[in-house]
């Protein structure tokens, strides 16, 4: 799972504002707990198209820690090693009011970090992220003018790719050979969002 923290900043009456984001995720490999952390900072701009509705608009900056699978065929086992990526990201949010308390919520998000060198991978090559994504829908509560629940499903995928040592042996590695990895999460969201 992921627990995330957040805190942005909206001058009243003013579109544009700044919002960053602090998340630790949990996986359960091979009976062990693996945890890693990620930070995003985010410009907002915020945008009306009918009395009920808005447009959330983030341009920013994301640094994540990656988790690397290494495994060994022969040995049949992996281990798990950490790498740290960054770069820019973009999202957009859409929010639209079904009464005076309930709505619904789209989100989407994309990040770039090949943009920007990424530190090397276990064999010491750089790593290189071609996907990274997260979309979701949520149903909104607005428990007063200050405080509004969100319970909704989020699908997130992440690849990554590193250049494999070439080696020889009953099973070879030719140089330019890639060792490659997948992450793909479904799972459900429950988020409360307070205006101070």
């Amino acid at each position: 799972g992921t627990l995330r923290a957040g805190l942005g900043f909206f001058e009243s009456g003013q579109p544009w504002g700044v919002i960053g984001f602090l998340n630790t995720s949990r996986m359960v490999l091979d009976n062990i707990n693996r945890d890693f952390a990620s930070f995003d900072l985010n410009g907002m701009y915020r945008y009306k198209f009918l009395d009920r509705d808005e447009l959330r608009l983030a341009l920013g900056y994301s640094l994540k820690q990656l988790p690397i699978l290494l495994g060994d065929s022969k040995l049949g086992s992996f281990n798990v090693s950490n790498s740290n990526v960054q770069g820019p990201r973009v999202g957009v949010e859409y929010w639209f009011s079904l009464g005076p308390y309930w709505g619904l919520q789209a989100n989407y998000s994309q990040n770039f970090y090949n943009f920007i060198g990424n530190s090397s991978s276990p064999n010491g090559n750089r790593v290189n992220v071609p996907t990274s994504f997260q979309g979701g829908l949520q149903m909104s509560y607005q428990f007063s003018s200050r405080m509004t629940g969100l319970v909704g499903l989020s699908h997130q995928e992440e690849a990554y790719e590193y250049e494999a040592l070439a080696g020889s042996g009953p099973q070879p590695v030719s140089p330019g050979s890639l060792n490659k990895g997948f992450l793909k999460a479904d799972y459900i969201g429950l988020m409360v969002e307070i205006g101070l």
